[in-house]
């Protein structure tokens, strides 16, 4: 096929260029001249077809590498669109990630939150036992004292009675004694020394309860 291309293009070239056999006696002139008419025809359409195939390819080659450039362009706009996309698919996953790590934050502070909660009302529950107890205990604590008072009101004057008639009973014996046996100065002396000792045994343990009861009371001042 590639033989008979190239002699039909040899053909086609050489067409134009064939001299016409001439022929004998006057008809042949008119014909001459036809046919030179007809080659310079073929030899002009001959001519713009060339310069048509020429231009043709010229567009062809053209045409050529425009669509290589799209092509290489489209390429390229592919490897962009699919690193985008890859871009795109990173950031989605970093995005939940975060997302993923901000709520478990979120829930650990929501649960120390919590906790700190629970802490601060078992706190407030505690104190407010212990401020109940401090209070019943400093209700207590004025009781004793308001007792206390009145009982060291009581061991100021009333307590002291009965040893002052006791020290006047003694007193009365020792007088009566002095009386009875004035004569017997030694027997006197016993007596006072006898009666001394049991007005010692009952003045000693009033003073030690009236220190102990003031030292209670100054304690409970103290404490308040």
């Amino acid at each position: 096929m590639l033989e008979q291309s190239g002699d039909s293009n040899a053909q086609r070239d050489n067409l134009g260029n064939e001299v016409p056999t001439a022929k004998t006696g006057d008809s042949a002139a008119p014909e001459v001249d036809s046919v030179q008419q007809l080659q310079q025809e073929l030899k002009r359409i001959r001519n713009e077809f060339d310069g048509q195939r020429a231009k043709m390819k010229e567009l062809y080659l053209a045409k050529e590498a425009e669509c290589k450039r799209f092509a290489k362009e489209a390429a390229g706009a592919r490897k962009e669109l699919e690193e985008a996309k890859s871009q795109l698919m990173v950031m989605e996953y970093n995005k939940e990630k975060d997302m993923e790590e901000q709520n478990k934050r979120a829930q650990e502070e929501i649960g120390t939150l919590q906790q700190l909660v629970q802490e601060t009302v078992d706190e407030s529950t505690l104190c407010q036992h212990e401020i109940r107890k401090l209070l019943d205990e400093n209700d207590k604590l004025r009781q004793e004292r308001q007792e206390l008072k009145e009982e060291l009101a009581q061991q100021d004057s009333p307590s002291l009675a009965p040893v002052l008639n006791q020290a006047k009973k003694i007193i009365r014996k020792l007088g009566a004694a002095d009386s009875s046996s004035h004569d017997n100065l030694e027997d006197s002396m016993r007596k006072a020394q006898e009666d001394a000792e049991v007005l010692r045994s009952l003045v000693v343990p009033l003073e030690e309860e009236i220190k102990t009861l003031k030292e209670k009371l100054r304690r409970a001042y103290e404490d308040m």
